[in-house]
């Protein structure tokens, strides 16, 4: 169902969307003229993808146009839906071709929904690929996000730019890899004002899993990475924000032990600016979030009652300036720190970048997967600030070793791969 509510809360109207008996993963987008284009898969039950939905209403709820992406006996998953400045409809979408999942974009036209262009990218996996999310950024390009998978049923991001013509510009299988789990999963991004790129990935599939902010430029190359957690632990459920100076937020929840909200500030670098966390109603879920243009943060969380079988919803803005924080960009970190090296895996060096919030004894050392230390790369007092080393293995053969920053109380461990 669709209600379409005044500034005042007074419902205007309402409308059943076509469905069979569940629809999942709406999409609701409204252009300059406000009409409403909300995509949708309707399905017998979850993960049941036969076809997508895309309607365009006018304003006072009339249907303009309505299509139907059925592929005969293949999937058809609806994954986002952004517009441009004419109001044409552009997609990314799972669908099967030849037996075989292919993330593809297309374009909707704006006037009677008939499709334009469709766009599949060429990861080279023959099994499979998913689709993510879709933005256009402000140059007026496409950027897609999915996922491939290889040989050996491991995930890997795919980050593609096009034209508005749909012509692809470049399409990268991104290389962000040297985590424990082979599930290197990408799950949203934002763009900056120059057409950067920053995607939330996760590591696994389970709540504890890690997360890492990944920054690209607007050719597709590695900029920097950071790991979101809190004093080593990571956040369950988390949104990824941006505000108008290119400065991204990780908003989120943990519900153990305890019922938390957490706001995380970078800079444009990737460093820690400050964490801030507020107490949830008891067994609360983090929805959603957004941040305005004068930086001012709106969370919403959810609280399901035992007693009324009802579900509450919580809306909270906060103001950076009454949280005691500046709204602008400097270059100290709020927390401890042990960021992605890269590239990993590398041969035969690699670039280690870590936080130190305070004044503080570090030690940053490698060991050989038998413990042995084969490089002392940092022991000396450090003030506060983000710091990188570099790691040369030249003289060392392939194979895994780990990475280990020592920090007054703080200690933590990631991965290498050293591949020659």
């Amino acid at each position: 169902m669709l209600i379409k509510y005044s500034s005042e809360g007074i419902q205007l109207w309402k409308m059943f969307l076509r469905g069979i008996l569940a629809d999942y993963d709406f999409k609701i987008k409204i252009d300059k003229s406000n009409n409403i284009i909300v995509g949708w898969n309707p399905g017998n039950s979850y993960n049941d993808f036969q076809a997508f939905h895309i309607i365009k209403l006018d304003e006072n709820g009339n249907t303009n146009w309505e299509k139907i992406h059925d592929t005969p006996n293949g999937i058809d998953d609806l994954q986002d839906v952004c517009l441009d400045d004419s109001g044409n409809v552009y997609v990314s979408a799972t669908v099967e071709v030849e037996g075989v999942n292919k993330l593809v974009c297309m374009r909707l036209n704006s006037i009677n929904g008939s499709i334009e262009w469709s766009a599949y990218f060429n990861s080279q996996s023959q099994f499979g690929e998913t689709a993510k999310q879709i933005l256009i950024d402000s140059n007026k390009y496409i950027i897609v996000l999915g996922d491939s998978f290889d040989s050996s049923w491991i995930v890997h991001p795919i980050l593609t730019k096009l034209t508005l013509q749909g012509q692809v510009l470049w399409s990268k299988v991104l290389p962000f890899s040297g985590q424990s789990s082979s599930l290197i999963i990408s799950d949203e991004f934002v763009l900056d004002k120059q057409g950067n790129v920053i995607i939330k990935l996760f590591f696994g599939m389970t709540a504890s899993s890690n997360r890492s902010l990944v920054k690209y430029s607007t050719m597709g190359d590695f900029m920097w990475s950071t790991s979101i957690n809190v004093n080593g632990r990571s956040i369950n459920q988390t949104h990824l924000l941006i505000d108008s100076m290119n400065q991204p937020y990780i908003i989120g929840g943990n519900f153990s032990p305890q019922d938390l909200v957490y706001i995380i500030k970078y800079n444009s670098s990737g460093i820690s600016q400050w964490l801030h966390t507020d107490t949830m109603t008891s067994y609360s879920n983090f929805t959603t979030g957004s941040i305005d243009a004068q930086g001012k943060i709106l969370l919403l969380t959810s609280a399901f009652s035992n007693i009324s079988h009802t579900t509450d919803y919580y809306l909270t803005k906060y103001s950076q300036t009454s949280l005691g924080y500046g709204e602008g960009e400097n270059s100290v970190p709020h927390f401890f720190a042990l960021h992605n090296s890269y590239p990993n895996p590398f041969n035969p060096t690699t670039t280690i970048m870590y936080d130190i919030p305070k004044s503080s004894r570090v030690r940053l050392t490698v060991f050989d997967i038998l413990g042995q230390e084969v490089a002392k790369l940092v022991d000396e007092e450090k003030e506060s600030g983000a710091y990188q080393a570099k790691f040369d293995a030249s003289k060392l053969s392939s194979g895994i070793y780990f990475y280990c920053l020592t920090a007054g109380s703080f200690s933590s461990t990631k991965k290498l791969l050293l591949l020659k």
